[in-house]
């Protein structure tokens, strides 16, 4: 039986463990393909995400028609597959003529990605050119557009790094140069929570508000110190000379209202009217910070269940999906493509989990020193 009489189909179900992907594609497959007229051997193999089912004929059969075959029998199988797995053929063409593999490792740790990649280019390429009766040569670059993007994204992070210590200086001093300690994901408030909310409109936050309600209310202290009498009276004495009398007078002068407790003194209303405004700023700002520490409190309790959904399941999940993909490849089962996605799969979801970790980290920070600011006592 020659390699080059089979029929590949390959199914990819999406996010799916091996075993299920067993149960639920792989056996459906296998068990149908034994039906196909010709079929020698079928072999299925299964995976994380992925499914392989090889049907082998005999030396023989035409490769074309029995394409046409499995193609048949796998149309008639399609409605007993899940709705997400999506099996296709494998290309008519074999790795037959592939004689030699070999991977290009610097064991020393000296040289990165792209120096190995440069090396493979100008130098070990032409070599294998030359071999005789060599009619091609094919190279692997699946890391040709991988290393510049891994390249950036470990710039860009360092970069944020760099950033995020200088901001750091400035509060701190040199004393930002110091080694940071853990990550305060695992770690209580210290206080009830309650107790924040309980007293919102004595939060550090608010004493810019606080202070202008009070620099108005003495305005209008001062105003009403400065507030001078309403009424006045004036006593006048006129000497006329001989011809006539000498006179008298005295006058009152009441402002209107007449009555005192309908008058205002405009300034006064002024000076109170802006206190006003600044206690319906106050309000606002008691609102607005009252949502904030609810929106910390929600991120920070709901922040720490899902880290711990991360480290018991996904991450695993992911190293395992990443390990599963590398041994196939190595086995000589998978693609390297495969291989690859999975393991970036699993660098993604670890960043995923540092990123979880900072916002939890922020927001516990955020409801510690508030409470321990002192104005919140």
């Amino acid at each position: 039986m020659c390699i080059r009489d089979r029929v590949i189909i390959r199914t990819t179900y999406p996010g799916q463990a091996p075993q299920i992907v067993e149960n639920q594609v792989t056996y459906p497959l296998a068990t149908t393909m034994l039906s196909v007229p010709g079929a020698k051997t079928v072999r299925g193999y299964s995976m994380f995400g992925d499914s392989y089912v090889y049907i082998l004929f005999a030396d023989d059969t035409d490769l074309y028609w029995a394409r046409s075959r499995v193609l048949e029998y796998l149309n008639q199988v399609q409605s007993r597959l899940p709705a997400d797995a999506k099996p296709s053929l494998g290309p008519d063409a074999t790795g037959v003529g592939w004689v030699y593999e070999y991977a290009l490792v610097d064991k020393s740790g000296t040289r990165d990605l792209s120096q190995l990649r440069a090396l493979q280019d100008w130098f070990l390429k032409y070599e294998l050119k030359t071999v005789t009766n060599a009619v091609s040569y094919t190279h692997l670059d699946v890391y040709k557009r991988q290393v510049p993007e891994l390249d950036e994204r470990i710039l860009a992070l360092e970069e944020e790094g760099e950033m995020r210590r200088a901001e750091l200086a400035r509060w701190i001093s040199t004393d930002a140069e110091r080694p940071l300690a853990a990550m305060p994901t695992d770690r209580d408030l210290g206080h009830a929570p309650e107790s924040l909310l309980a007293a919102v409109p004595l939060h550090a936050p608010l004493a810019p508000v606080l202070a202008k309600i009070a620099a108005a209310q003495t305005d209008v202290e001062l105003a009403r110190a400065q507030t001078r009498p309403d009424w006045s009276a004036e006593f006048d004495y006129e000497q006329r000379g001989p011809d006539f009398s000498n006179m008298v007078s005295l006058e009152f002068h009441i402002a209107l209202p007449l009555f005192p407790k309908n008058r205002q003194n405009p300034v006064i209303a002024e000076k109170l009217a802006l206190v006003r405004a600044k206690e319906a700023e106050r309000d606002a700002e008691v609102r607005m910070h009252t949502a904030e520490i609810r929106s910390e409190l929600a991120q920070w309790r709901q922040g720490r269940e899902r880290l711990k959904n991360y480290a018991t399941e996904l991450l695993p999940l992911a190293r395992d999906r990443s390990r599963a993909a590398i041994a196939s490849y190595g086995a000589g089962r998978g693609a390297l493509r495969v291989a690859i996605d999975a393991l970036t799969q699993e660098i993604n979801t670890q960043l995923e989990y540092v990123q979880l970790e900072g916002s939890v980290a922020s927001a516990w920070a955020a409801l510690h020193f508030l409470h321990d600011s002192g104005i919140s006592q």
